[in-house]
């Protein structure tokens, strides 16, 4: 920056780096002013103390300092760590299948729903709590929503990232050995005993997942 006191004018040059080793939160509110300077806003500077001005408003530069999709990417990134209170620095390099994994991350943060469709699923429970769903068991289908206890991951910039706990919404399913499971869970003299039970699809295939949130 070069300033002419006497004849009110100011020269600026800008440039910007990501810092090494800096984290997306950090860079972030520098990436915000950057991308105010640009057209049509104007560009003014002022004496910090006083307020004055140095010379007339400039028009700002016609193009970014960084490319808006890369401020996007590190908006991204940020809200990923803060959300999910796992903090990186920022990667030299963002590679599809990075992306790809924020994408998917922000989706599931937004409360939004990924459809798929399954196969089967192996459950362990007890005869006590199954006691209480012996009606919807033997009407054979049924929808189903579970809550897994393996946590929902990511990888970004070979950081594994823990999303939560994802919720399964299945549209219908059944127990395949809904049989064995009724007559073994009326005879078991410990209700509180392991219990294996294996859902398989009923009418239909399809899944959503979402975070528990």
């Amino acid at each position: 920056m070069q300033i002419d006191l006497g004849a009110h004018k100011i020269e600026t040059n800008m440039a910007f780096t990501t810092p090494e080793g800096a984290l997306p939160e950090d860079v972030v509110p520098v990436l915000d002013v950057l991308r105010l300077l640009r057209a049509p806003n104007l560009f003014l500077v002022c004496e910090a103390s006083t307020r004055a001005p140095f010379g007339e408003p400039t028009p700002a530069a016609g193009a970014l300092f960084v490319d808006d999709d890369y401020i996007k990417v590190i908006q991204a990134l940020a809200r990923i760590q803060r959300e999910t209170r796992q903090r990186f620095p920022i990667p030299a390099i963002f590679t599809p299948a990075d992306l790809e994994a924020m994408d998917r991350a922000l989706y599931l943060l937004d409360g939004k729903a990924i459809g798929g469709t399954w196969t089967d699923m192996n459950v362990t429970t007890t005869p006590r709590r199954l006691q209480a769903f012996r009606s919807v068991i033997e009407q054979g289908t049924f929808p189903l929503e579970y809550v897994a206890d393996a946590p929902e991951m990511i990888q970004i910039a070979d950081r594994t990232i823990n999303l939560g706990r994802p919720r399964l919404r299945y549209a219908s399913a059944r127990i395949e050995n809904a049989g064995q499971v009724l007559q073994s869970a009326a005879a078991a003299a410990d209700q509180d005993s392991p219990l294996s039970v294996r859902f398989v699809p009923g009418e239909s295939d399809r899944v959503e997942i979402s975070l528990n949130r």
